[in-house]
């Protein structure tokens, strides 16, 4: 039976997602102009990938870079997209410090999250 699956609107935006099944906390940095796409094809491989956070901005190549210059330290030597020892908020945090000093309107999606307590989970 086929899994239906929350549609996003199109548009740059800067994504974390994560995937249940891996061993250590692995966030995955990214950018995309189509969010339903992408989760589209990581779902071929990671069938329960969750989003943690989904951005919306016309800048998300250089936020996304920045992170990652940011986070150098952590991010898996092998592809360098993911992130490991870091928390989501520790991330966010970033995100929001770094579009807020390059004064970049960004809105966050949140129609898909059910926040308590600072904890994300998808619906």
């Amino acid at each position: 039976m086929k899994r239906n699956y929350h549609k996003f609107k199109k548009g740059n935006c800067l994504y974390i997602i994560t995937d249940q099944w891996r061993e250590k906390e692995y966030l995955k940095i990214g950018y995309t102009d189509n969010i339903n796409t992408r989760l589209q094809a990581y779902r071929t491989s990671m069938p329960d990938v969750k989003i943690e956070f989904l951005l919306y901005l016309t800048e998300n190549k250089l936020i996304e870079k920045c992170l990652k210059l940011r986070y150098a330290t952590k991010l898996i030597q092998k592809n360098h997209e993911y992130v490991i020892d870091a928390i989501v908020e520790q991330l966010v945090k970033s995100i929001n410090t770094l579009t807020k000093y390059l004064h970049i309107e960004a809105t966050e999606e949140t129609s898909y999250l059910c926040i308590m307590n600072r904890t994300r989970y998808t619906i």
